[in-house]
């Protein structure tokens, strides 16, 4: 494993919709893993990415997902992605039409 997959179609029905057209996906999915291995370390990662919250929830695997969840987010505005909210109407509209 050398990056964590990132759906970006997520991103796009968000509470707080990202324009992820932009996003470099592969530089945010390694990024995301990079990320993820310096804040809990390789094996951790690896352990915690293979863990099924619904038959070994766990404190530690909880308190993983929030992070990851808000460390994507931060790596896919960083990567190329936008706001919806914060596009002009110019940006919107070459993007998602009239």
């Amino acid at each position: 494993m050398n990056k964590i997959e990132i759906e970006l179609g997520m991103w796009e029905s968000a509470p707080c919709p990202i324009c992820t057209k932009n996003v470099d996906i592969d530089r945010a999915e390694e990024l995301l893993y990079q990320s993820a291995v310096t804040e809990y370390g390789e094996s951790n990662v690896e352990r915690l990415m293979t863990q099924d919250g619904n038959e070994n929830w766990t404190k530690e695997w909880e308190q993983f997902q929030e992070w990851l969840c808000a460390e994507e987010e931060a790596i896919v505005i960083n990567c190329g992605g936008k706001y919806i909210e914060d596009m002009t109407d110019e940006e919107y509209n070459a993007v998602y039409g009239k």
